[in-house]
């Protein structure tokens, strides 16, 4: 896992990169975009998602900085993912393995808060329901795609004829 001088040192390039181009996320929204490759259809790995992360060309100072930043966040995609693996019961777990939760509450809060911006059925929900919710379909999505991922297509083996 990233320390706390890591994660320090991961939002400075962000910031850095940001002076050169707007568009750059910061280090919570990385956080999203690395829940997003944890969760989707098929395994990405984050060179391959940069252009779309931080566009094209990536905004990066030099080619240390693209390896300092690829480092960091790489190491930071395998947090996320191992977050979203890990197996989970109950989303007030005191478990270590919990700080995804935490850290996915902490943006949920914001969102779930505004409620002028929702459908008439969250605004019906609590808060703590509305968190849950959102927190859950996470996990469920990641269930999805790895589910779909074990289903290997079976190869049809043919013998060939024998004299």
């Amino acid at each position: 896992p990233l320390t706390d001088a890591d994660l320090d040192r991961l939002e400075q390039l962000l910031s850095l990169m940001a002076e050169r181009d707007e568009a750059v996320p910061d280090l919570e929204q990385l956080d999203g975009f690395l829940t997003a490759l944890a969760c989707g259809p098929r395994r990405m790995v984050l060179d391959d998602a940069l252009s779309a992360l931080l566009g094209d060309p990536a905004p990066f100072a030099d080619e240390a900085q693209r390896r300092d930043f690829l480092d960091l966040a790489g190491r930071r995609a395998a947090d996320v993912l191992r977050a979203v693996d890990a197996p989970v019961q109950r989303l007030d777990d005191e478990d270590p393995g919990n700080e995804f939760v935490d850290g996915c509450l902490q943006l949920f809060e914001i969102v779930a808060s505004d409620e002028a911006e929702m459908p008439p059925e969250a605004r019906a929900m609590t808060t703590d329901e509305r968190l849950a919710d959102a927190l859950w379909a996470v996990y469920d999505l990641r269930d999805f795609w790895r589910e779909r991922a074990s289903r290997q297509p079976v190869a049809t083996v043919r013998k060939a004829a024998e004299p």
